[in-house]
């Protein structure tokens, strides 16, 4: 799942950000990541991991998430290996398929 969030500055209109924000995800749909940015994605990943698992309620709570959500106790140690052989090239086949229109959800919130 991904998640984007936009928030309109005075004077911006809803118009304005949406287009600005299709035009960013179609250059992340289209343009590969360099290595840098792979790299610094890789780091967040692996401190993301470290930090959910540094309590008991932690380390519990992904090891029932992996049996229900996948069968496999061992996968919650396997996900953090599967990050790094990605490539550009593999990054921006999984951001085809899945940062398309027909797969969003919009949710706006309008002052009142």
């Amino acid at each position: 799942m991904f998640g984007v969030r936009v928030t309109c500055a005075r004077g911006i209109s809803l118009a304005q950000a949406r287009a600005a924000l299709e035009l960013e995800l179609d250059r992340v749909r289209t343009q590969p990541p360099d290595e840098a940015e792979l790299e610094r994605v890789r780091t967040q990943i692996a401190s993301a991991v470290v930090r959910s698992r540094q309590t008991n309620n932690g380390l519990a709570l992904t090891m029932v998430r992996t049996v229900t959500e996948r069968g496999d106790p061992s996968w919650s140690t396997a996900i953090s290996h599967a990050i790094w052989p990605s490539t550009p090239t593999t990054c921006c086949a999984s951001r085809a398929t899945y940062l398309r229109a027909e797969n969003r959800t919009v949710v706006e919130y309008l002052p009142q």
